[in-house]
């Protein structure tokens, strides 16, 4: 395990976040991956959108939804975009996912 911004996450990418990786790399769109910045977006696309992909197990905790919203509301007052999927959305719906992206990179 290691540590970003005083939480510990796993070493390795999750499935979820795996699968979202490997759609964008399919659709040549270039990113990072856990951007040291506010929140550790799972996925940020230059200039300015963050990607979360949240695990239904943590993510609808009360305490997490919480501290979502908090990240979420900063960011955008930074004028970034946040995005947020649902593991199943992406296991399910990658292509709607991938869509969403794109839409709001081409804005």
């Amino acid at each position: 395990r290691c540590v970003r911004n005083s939480q510990f996450f796993p070493r390795k990418d999750t499935k979820i976040e795996v699968i979202m990786q490997t759609a964008l790399k399919r659709l040549n769109i270039d990113f990072e991956k856990h951007r040291p910045m506010l929140g550790q977006p799972d996925i940020f696309i230059k200039p300015n959108i963050c990607v979360f992909v949240d695990g239904e197990y943590w993510h609808t905790k009360l305490t997490r939804i919480k501290y979502d919203f908090k990240i979420n509301n900063e960011l955008e007052k930074r004028g970034m975009k946040v995005i947020r999927f649902w593991g199943d959305d992406i296991k399910n719906h990658i292509d709607w996912c991938t869509n969403l992206i794109i839409s709001i990179h081409e804005r």
